[in-house]
């Protein structure tokens, strides 16, 4: 992942390289039980109580950079993003174990290093956990979820999502806990296996109680669980995505 400055622009929009005509809305459900993956329904603090909590927020530190700018730093923080000409908006976190909180717009947020927790709030967001295990929750509108690297979890929220799976970040995964979790994903939303890959002959998939497991057929390496799921939903509605898609630079 790159770890120069994001410029909020209008990038976001050729996300839509990735998707087809979609028309469910989503609906939350619950974490995982009895996992090790972090749940993405934890409480965490209002960004507006952390004035006093020790943290470091981006929006009251005074050598904050520009908006739509990265902060180096290796400390735990809670970022409040900040709108930039009222439009899309633009982040890199810091590289501790931040949570980031986006905007009312469309954001472009990628979690950088460290195990980060990534709420896109309202708008179509474009969220990319980095390196680490991180929780990505798009809230509303139509969001993109990139685990990237380590064993992230992944929710939508409401609106029609994208779930993206990193098929180069999977290599090796052969246990659950080691996974990218998709945790409420709807009929009608995508699924994106990042590679050159035949979905029919190149894709196995494995019921583990209700949750289905995608795996890479020739070696067996997890490319993601997807919650509550049943296998011909997951067939029906997962597609690929060239390494070199445009999209997949942005963030």
């Amino acid at each position: 992942d790159s770890e120069e400055d994001l410029v909020g622009d209008d990038s976001a929009g050729e996300a839509a390289l990735l998707v087809a005509s979609q028309e469910s809305t989503t609906e939350d459900t619950e974490a995982p039980e009895e996992s090790d993956t972090t749940s993405a329904e934890e409480d965490t603090e209002d960004p507006e109580e952390t004035e006093d909590s020790g943290t470091t927020s981006a929006t009251e530190d005074p050598e904050d950079p520009e908006d739509g700018e990265s902060i180096a730093d290796d400390t735990d923080n809670i970022i409040e993003m900040k709108s930039i000409d009222s439009s899309s908006g633009a982040m890199m976190a810091l590289e501790g174990n931040d949570e980031v909180y986006g905007t009312d717009d469309d954001d472009v947020i990628n979690g950088n290093e460290g195990s980060d927790t990534i709420f896109g709030l309202k708008g179509d967001d474009w969220l990319r956990g980095g390196k680490g295990d991180d929780s990505l929750i798009g809230g509303k509108g139509d969001d993109y979820l990139v685990g990237d690297l380590g064993a992230d979890t992944l929710t939508g929220g409401e609106g029609d999502d994208i779930f993206i799976l990193r098929a180069d970040t999977a290599e090796g995964v052969q246990d659950v806990v080691d996974a990218d979790w998709i945790l409420d994903w709807q009929e009608g939303e995508g699924i994106a296996i990042v590679g050159e890959f035949d979905p029919v002959e190149d894709f196995s998939f494995e019921l583990a109680g209700e949750d289905t497991i995608i795996k890479l057929t020739a070696s067996d390496d997890i490319l993601g669980i997807v919650q509550n799921t049943a296998i011909a939903s997951v067939e029906e509605n997962i597609f690929v995505v060239a390494p070199d898609d445009v999209a997949l630079s942005i963030g």
